[in-house]
C-alpha cells in the first residue's frame, strides 16, 4: 500500500466532480460517436511520453535541442 497510496490519491484527485459531470453530459448527449477522441488522445499521449523521453536521454536541455534543430529560425526565436 506504500507504493499505491499516492498514485490512487493522484488519481482520484485527477478525476475532479466537473470532469464527471461534463464527461457525462457529453456521454448521453453524443452517445458513442465521440470514442475516437479517447483513443486518439490515448496514441497522442503514449506518442508525447516517447518524444519526452528521449528529450530527457538526450542529456540536452528543450532550448539547447530547439536551437539545434531550428537554426534558420532562430532570428525570430531570439529576442531582440
Amino acid at each position: 500500500m506504500r507504493l499505491v497510496g499516492p498514485a490512487t490519491v493522484v488519481s482520484v484527485a485527477y478525476i475532479d466532480p466537473g470532469n464527471w459531470g461534463s464527461n457525462i453530459a457529453a456521454g448521453s448527449h453524443f452517445g458513442f460517436s465521440l470514442l475516437w477522441v479517447v483513443w486518439l488522445s490515448g496514441f497522442l499521449a503514449v506518442y508525447f511520453q516517447y518524444l519526452a523521453g528521449l528529450v530527457g536521454l538526450s542529456g540536452a536541455g528543450l532550448l539547447d535541442l530547439f536551437e539545434a534543430r531550428l537554426k534558420r529560425f532562430k532570428p525570430l526565436l531570439a529576442p531582440p
